[in-house]
């Protein structure tokens, strides 16, 4: 059996993410489903390599409502997936308040 090396639990279920480049200005929104999240990062699908890039992300979740999760992320791998011209991305979320870790939690505890 494998040992993940994470420190955050993770969702495993498929949430929408809204997310653009900090630096657009004004911002071109793009959208896309969440493969992966923990209180640490995500990891979603992106139509071009973001490798290095900050982000501006928006969540929405039923259980979150009618509140949108707001949050910025650093970019950490952009690699091509093996399965569609996509690229699966993994971000790192940057300075979180007590209440995104709040709803973070949230998110995590209600996927397993």
């Amino acid at each position: 059996m494998l040992k993940e090396n994470r420190q955050a639990k993770r969702n495993i279920r498929p949430l929408n993410i809204n997310y653009c480049l900090s630096a657009d200005s004004p911002p071109q929104w793009m959208s896309s489903i969440i493969g992966d999240i923990s209180s640490g990062g995500v990891k979603f699908m992106a139509p071009r390599d973001l490798k290095d890039k900050m982000l501006n992300l928006e969540i929405k979740s039923p259980r979150l409502a009618p509140r949108t999760l707001k949050l910025e992320a650093i970019v950490l791998d952009s690699n091509p997936s093996k399965l569609s011209s996509f690229f699966d991305t993994r971000a790192k979320f940057l300075n979180l308040s007590q209440e995104n870790i709040k709803d973070l939690s949230v998110l995590e505890n209600k996927q397993r």
